[in-house]
């Protein structure tokens, strides 16, 4: 629940009917509830969206005092100059921007989309106003949703398709909800028994809202990934929603501008190129091969230093980047570094708590860590994965793209130390050769002497440790550019100096997820951009 308007307006407008009945003067229970607001929202953290419901407040009240018409957007206005005066890094806050988003849907796009007609003198029925009603939810509920629908997908990737329907269901008992809730806390300090049956109907409605949540979620496109919008697509959209706000008023047909606004901002366009991000988590290794619009390959995903990492850094740049299909985990080796986050990723897809769906997992035994390994096979079954154990020789076609088990080779390499028996995969799409070598090292690089061949890109073995790439294995892949996966200031003290000045013989060109944050690296007509979420483009 949001502490917002409607929470804001119930509590605001309960303290004040008190006062009333306390027969303290109009004006002087006016400032104290005012007062008493504003109290309220700094106990709640003073967000943009309670900044926002005090001062309308306020403003309401004020009106009332001075006997003057209370305007909806006038008070919004105040509200957005008075919290951009005090910090205007506010416009790029969400919370700010998705609250006056809401009120200026509801207080300029509605009534010029759904102008009301004029009341006629037969009474309405029960029956009427009910449809009404309906009617006038959803009405609204699409007034704001088309304001806030690029703020929306470009702070959270993803829409919720049944949003709207959902309102309505909120919308009419929140202030039922708030009501009970409160009385039943006051109640409950001095009468348990009597505060639990004012929370009743709060705990039922509570409960109704959860349940109704859990079906909705599991509706045929119940959230649609969209990735995160161009900044020119989101400006694009609302100068077209303008004009389709300015056509509506002269009764002129909007339609098609309309549609064309949504196409602006909804499509994404195929694009004849590669794409492959080493994201930043910490200590550990991930990296994402793009190969569709809405579809990709992950190689590894996990880190020793960073929490959470599936759920807060690989699964919103997958949303971010417009994926919703994995079409494989490729999993080096069974390291909590490189597995992690993955797991964390297929136990959100088994709860159905995200769109996204991976269709393979590559795994290879190694029998140091069988018991990690059949553990991630069953979260990969849990969550709809395909399993595919892969050795050297394993391959991978798509259109032009191939990927290429180079390793775990050799006579009883299932009895390896885990990093040695890592998978090491050839990307190749047309000329461009990129090579991933997980954690390998010793007889696991010895295997790939004389079999890999030059490559444009190198992602550096272990994080950077000195004892691996070796000088000979640097002389048969002369890389152009080198990629080390680790964490700031990390305990291994990787990448070794030792390592990064075998590499500066053979190419210029390194890059430190550390150092440069995310590195995506973007091959077209062989042409290779490269872009540092710190450090910029180079």
């Amino acid at each position: 629940m949001s502490v917002s308007g409607t929470h804001l307006s119930v509590i605001g407008g309960v303290f004040f009917w008190l006062l009333r009945k306390l027969r303290i003067p109009y004006k002087a229970a006016g400032g104290i509830t005012v007062a008493a607001m504003f109290f309220y929202g700094s106990l709640t953290g003073n967000g943009a969206a309670v900044l926002r419901a005090v001062v309308m407040f306020a403003v309401s009240m004020g009106a009332f005092w001075v006997r003057r018409t209370y305007d909806f957007l006038s008070a919004m206005a105040l509200a957005s100059m008075l919290l951009l005066a005090e910090s205007p890094l506010y416009l790029y806050d969400s919370s700010f921007l998705l609250s006056f988003g809401a009120i200026l849907g509801l207080g300029a796009v509605y009534p010029v989309l759904f102008p009301g007609k004029k009341a006629g003198r037969r009474r309405e029925s029960r029956a009427e106003k009910l449809y009404h009603g309906i009617l006038a939810g959803i009405q609204s509920g699409i007034s704001v949703w088309l304001v806030l629908l690029p703020v929306t997908m470009y702070f959270f990737y993803e829409i919720p398709l049944w949003g709207i329907f959902m309102n309505l269901l909120i919308l009419p008992t929140a202030g039922i909800l708030l009501a009970s809730g409160i009385l039943g806390c006051v109640l409950g300090v001095w009468f348990p028994v009597l505060g639990k049956i004012a929370a009743f109907p709060a705990a039922g409605i509570l409960e109704l809202y959860l349940q109704t949540g859990k079906i909705t979620a599991g509706l045929p496109g119940a959230l649609w990934i969209t990735g995160q919008p161009k900044l020119w697509k989101c400006a694009l959209y609302y100068v077209l929603l303008v004009l389709v706000l300015w056509l509506r008023k002269r009764g002129l047909h909007f339609s098609l501008l309309l549609a064309g606004a949504m196409t602006v901002l909804l499509v994404r366009l195929p694009q004849n190129a590669v794409e492959v991000t080493f994201l930043d988590v910490g200590q550990g290794d991930c990296a994402c091969i793009q190969t569709g619009i809405r579809s990709g390959y992950l190689v590894d995903g996990g880190s020793s230093s960073v929490s959470g990492v599936g759920k807060y850094r690989i699964l919103p740049f997958l949303k971010a980047s417009g994926i919703s299909r994995i079409k494989g985990v490729f999993v080096s080796h069974m390291d909590a570094d490189h597995i992690n986050g993955i797991q964390e990723l297929l136990e959100t897809i088994a709860k159905g708590e995200t769109m996204v769906r991976v269709e393979r997992l590559f795994l290879s035994a190694c029998r140091e860590t069988e018991e990690q390994r059949l553990e991630l096979e069953k979260l990969g079954k849990a969550a709809g994965c395909e399993i595919i154990y892969a050795e050297k020789g394993t391959k991978l076609q798509e259109d032009k793209m191939e990927m290429d088990c180079l390793s775990p080779s050799g006579e009883n390499w299932e009895e390896w130390e885990s990093n040695e028996a890592s998978q090491v995969w050839k990307f190749q799409k047309e000329k461009f050769v990129l090579l991933f070598t997980g954690d390998t090292q010793e007889r696991g690089e010895e295997s790939l002497f004389k079999e890999t061949g030059n490559c444009q890109v190198l992602k550096v073995a272990h994080h950077g440790s000195k004892n691996s790439t070796p000088e000979v294995f640097l002389q048969e892949v002369q890389p152009e550019i080198a990629i080390i996966s680790c964490g700031a200031g990390n305990r291994y003290g990787h990448p070794h100096k030792e390592l990064v000045e075998r590499l500066k013989r053979y190419t210029g060109k390194i890059y430190n997820t550390a150092e440069c944050g995310a590195v995506r690296l973007r091959v077209k007509k062989e042409k290779i951009k490269i872009s540092c979420y710190r450090t910029g483009d180079s």
